[in-house]
Protein backbone atom coordinates (compact mmCIF):
# COMPACT_ATOMS: atom_id res chain seq x y z
CA UNK A 1 0.00 0.00 0.00
CA UNK A 2 1.19 3.56 -0.61
CA UNK A 3 2.35 5.81 2.21
CA UNK A 4 -0.27 7.96 3.88
CA UNK A 5 0.01 11.03 6.10
CA UNK A 6 -1.46 11.78 9.53
CA UNK A 7 -1.28 14.43 12.24
CA UNK A 8 -2.16 13.36 15.77
CA UNK A 9 -3.51 16.38 17.65
CA UNK A 10 -2.83 16.73 21.40
CA UNK A 11 -2.07 19.88 23.42
CA UNK A 12 1.40 18.68 24.44
CA UNK A 13 4.23 16.77 22.79
CA UNK A 14 3.70 13.04 23.22
CA UNK A 15 4.92 9.92 21.44
CA UNK A 16 2.41 8.53 18.96
CA UNK A 17 2.01 4.75 19.04
CA UNK A 18 0.67 2.88 16.00
CA UNK A 19 0.02 -0.83 16.27
CA UNK A 20 2.31 -0.96 19.31
CA UNK A 21 5.23 0.88 17.68
CA UNK A 22 6.38 4.47 18.33
CA UNK A 23 6.11 6.33 15.02
CA UNK A 24 6.77 9.94 15.97
CA UNK A 25 5.45 12.87 17.97
CA UNK A 26 2.08 14.57 18.22
CA UNK A 27 1.31 17.71 16.24
CA UNK A 28 3.66 16.80 13.37
CA UNK A 29 3.00 15.20 10.01
CA UNK A 30 3.77 11.47 10.26
CA UNK A 31 3.96 8.85 7.52
CA UNK A 32 2.18 5.49 7.87
CA UNK A 33 1.43 2.72 5.37
CA UNK A 34 -2.05 2.89 3.94
CA UNK A 35 -4.64 0.80 5.75
CA UNK A 36 -6.24 0.49 9.16
CA UNK A 37 -4.13 1.23 12.24
CA UNK A 38 -4.64 1.44 16.01
CA UNK A 39 -3.35 4.77 17.37
CA UNK A 40 -2.65 5.78 20.96
CA UNK A 41 -0.29 8.04 22.89
CA UNK A 42 2.54 7.29 25.30
CA UNK A 43 1.99 7.40 29.06
CA UNK A 44 0.57 8.86 31.15
CA UNK A 45 -2.90 7.64 30.22
CA UNK A 46 -4.47 11.04 30.81
CA UNK A 47 -6.34 11.33 27.52
CA UNK A 48 -9.44 10.01 25.77
CA UNK A 49 -10.14 7.92 23.87
CA UNK A 50 -7.50 5.45 25.06
CA UNK A 51 -6.95 4.34 21.44
CA UNK A 52 -8.48 4.79 18.00
CA UNK A 53 -8.67 2.31 15.14
CA UNK A 54 -8.66 4.35 11.92
CA UNK A 55 -8.51 3.57 8.21
CA UNK A 56 -5.93 5.88 6.66
CA UNK A 57 -6.35 6.30 2.90
CA UNK A 58 -6.47 9.08 0.36
CA UNK A 59 -4.22 11.50 2.24
CA UNK A 60 -1.43 13.73 1.04
CA UNK A 61 1.37 15.71 2.63
CA UNK A 62 -0.73 18.86 2.27
CA UNK A 63 -3.97 17.14 3.42
CA UNK A 64 -3.09 14.63 6.16
CA UNK A 65 -5.69 12.67 8.18
CA UNK A 66 -6.15 14.40 11.55
CA UNK A 67 -6.55 12.20 14.62
CA UNK A 68 -7.46 13.95 17.88
CA UNK A 69 -6.98 12.91 21.49
CA UNK A 70 -8.43 15.00 24.32
CA UNK A 71 -6.75 15.51 27.71
CA UNK A 72 -8.67 14.34 30.76
CA UNK A 73 -8.91 17.14 33.33
CA UNK A 74 -6.72 16.35 36.38
CA UNK A 75 -9.77 16.46 38.68
CA UNK A 76 -11.36 13.64 36.65
CA UNK A 77 -8.36 11.29 36.89
CA UNK A 78 -8.57 8.53 39.51
CA UNK A 79 -6.49 9.17 42.62
CA UNK A 80 -3.35 7.11 43.04
CA UNK A 81 -2.96 5.77 46.59
CA UNK A 82 -0.08 7.27 48.53
CA UNK A 83 2.32 4.41 49.46
CA UNK A 84 3.19 5.09 53.10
Amino acid sequence: MPDEFIIVDFPEARNVISNGIKIGMTNRVLVVPGGTHAFSLSDPQDYIPSSQCIAVTGTSLTDPRRIAFTPIPPAALPEVPNPE
